[in-house]
């Protein structure tokens, strides 16, 4: 019988990395989603048991989608227990993703550029420590999934010297493995670390509607180029449940996953600008 997604399974699930953070600087990174709320929704109760504080961090962008609002009420939320959120209007022009239409590119990548960019450039500035430095990113189980059916099926039908997202199929699954791994520990110090990843959709959706954790209301007008988003339909349709371990089992063995050392070897700068 499937267990339910709850604060004592979270807490089985990830206490192994749970209680390494007593003495790191924690840093979540919030989009104003489900899957960044169930992980605040979560780390509330955590931070108390395992004695760890955390900043929460939202880059806004594309700004047409955080509505004045929005994040008014997901600020006053959160707010209300506890969680002060830093907004981070990202002010980039909205007409590079009309550009990267005309040019063939996938908008959603320059959404993802500006973000890493902006954070990496603020971390810089912020970070004093990096060795007790955590970075907290919310991918969940079925985005691993459909990165690899992404992959297989951009190995198998298209042109693998192609370019998609402005990388090749092999690099952006390099790009896109590491985050298979639940935490990284990086040469220069700092972790990043993805608590969902055992967890499928419906888990996440269940407990914010249980709960009743407000998230942000206004799609994004380029959603539609995201492939992923088309999977997890297919995924909700046919009610599918995924495993991790399972996955792991058939990235590692049939799709020679990148093992984390590709990663952990990284400069910071490099690898927060363009992996993350």
């Amino acid at each position: 019988m499937k267990t339910a997604l709850t604060y004592e399974k979270f807490v089985y699930d990830n206490y192994e990395y749970l209680k390494t953070f007593c003495d790191k600087h924690v840093y979540v990174a919030y989009a104003g989603g489900k899957d960044a709320s169930v992980i605040l929704h979560f780390f509330t109760r955590a931070k108390e048991e395992f004695g760890f504080e955390f900043e929460t961090h939202a880059g806004m962008y594309p700004l047409h989608v955080y509505t004045n609002d929005d994040v008014d009420k997901l600020d006053s939320y959160w707010k209300g227990r506890g969680i002060r959120i830093t907004w981070h209007p990202i002010n980039k022009n909205e007409d590079a993703f009309q550009t990267a239409l005309q040019q063939g590119t996938n908008p959603c990548e320059v959404c993802h550029a500006a973000k890493r960019e902006y954070f990496l450039e603020y971390l810089i500035r912020t970070v004093t420590d990096w060795n007790s430095t955590a970075l907290i990113l919310g991918w969940s189980l079925w985005d691993i999934v459909s990165y690899t059916l992404e992959y297989i099926l951009g190995s198998v039908y298209a042109d693998r010297e192609a370019l998609y997202q402005g990388k090749t199929i092999r690099e952006r699954f390099f790009r896109t493995a590491q985050r298979f791994y639940p935490m990284l520990k990086m040469k220069e110090g700092y972790t990043l670390y993805k608590p969902l990843l055992r967890y499928n959709d419906q888990d996440i959706v269940k407990v914010v509607r249980e709960n009743e954790i407000p998230i942000l209301t206004t799609d994004c007008k380029f959603k539609v180029y995201r492939p992923k988003r088309y999977l997890a339909d297919s995924y909700i349709k046919m009610n599918m449940y995924f495993d991790y371990d399972k996955l792991m089992k058939f990235a590692r063995e049939a799709l020679n996953l990148e093992k984390p050392s590709s990663y952990t070897s990284m400069d910071k700068n490099d690898f927060i600008k363009s992996i993350i």
